[in-house]
């Protein structure tokens, strides 16, 4: 358990990656971003023609992982029906995929991840009780970022690596305490999108780190530069850069200064984006 952006998914790859199950699959999946209606079919799986459109059979994410890791983010979303089939292919080890007649064994590690506290839902009856204990085994809780900023260089260096290999960044004492004079409401999903800020934009002031807006407040709409005045026209290149620049600024801001998002936004190729971030 743990706030929003404080890492439960690399939590559970660490896990993975560290067990005796690091050479079979982990499928992650979040349950809030699925449907309701297809969480039961996507989780399980389904036979052909258990209903309109099922015209072939569909393993489910659980017997993907067969071997390996389920990692169940946001589990406090799914809907009760769902937490009673859960429960059972926990208990007995095996699945009936919708629409099936016969069940199938399962062999999986179950890791489940989730920002708001179960046993208050347990109480208002809006999880189960019985599936609560059964995954409440190894608790964890992370803690938020400005609780472990002496993390940070640490960070910064798994962030940087990621994304350049070749040359990690190097972080100065001012941008060192700039980083930990930050209170970090995104937590870690935060100091990454910082992180890819400072290698796109190696030459970046430390002051403008956290220009880009961060989670929960609105971005900024794109404002197109003047018209040209014909008695100052800078010139056609001048004119399309500024319209570039302005842009690009905007994603950025849409994308909370995330470059791979800002790249989608834009409908470019990220060492694209990174070319031309590079040159403003």
């Amino acid at each position: 358990t743990g706030p929003s952006g404080t890492g439960k998914e690399l939590v559970a790859r660490t896990l993975h990656r560290r067990s005796a199950r690091r050479n079979g699959p982990l499928v992650a999946i979040n349950c809030s971003a699925i449907p309701e209606t297809l969480l039961e079919s996507e989780l399980f799986g389904y036979r052909k023609g258990a209903f309109t459109g099922a015209d072939r059979d569909h393993d489910g994410y659980i017997r993907r992982a067969q071997g390996g890791t389920v990692f169940l983010d946001d589990v406090d979303d799914l809907p009760i029906t769902v937490q009673i089939k859960l429960l059972r292919v926990i208990q007995e080890r095996e699945i009936e995929p919708v629409g099936g007649q016969e069940t199938v064994p399962v062999d999986f590690r179950l890791i489940c991840a989730t920002k708001v506290d179960l046993q208050s839902l347990v109480a208002e009856g809006k999880f189960r009780e019985d599936l609560y204990y059964r995954l409440n085994v190894i608790p964890l809780e992370l803690p938020t970022l400005a609780q472990h900023k002496e993390d940070i260089p640490a960070l910064v260096e798994h962030f940087s690596r990621r994304l350049n290999s070749d040359t990690p960044l190097a972080l100065d004492d001012e941008r060192l305490e700039t980083l930990l004079a930050h209170d970090w409401p995104g937590n870690v999903r935060e100091l990454q999108n910082v992180v890819e800020r400072m290698v796109a934009l190696p030459d970046i002031p430390p002051a403008n780190l956290f220009d880009a807006p961060l989670a929960g407040r609105s971005a900024a709409t794109v404002v197109p530069p003047r018209a040209p005045d014909p008695a100052a026209f800078p010139g056609y290149r001048a004119y399309i850069l500024e319209c570039e620049d302005r842009i690009i600024q905007w994603a950025l801001r849409k994308a909370e200064g995330n470059i791979s998002t800002a790249a989608r936004l834009l409908d470019l190729p990220r060492s694209t984006l990174r070319s031309k971030l590079e040159k403003l």
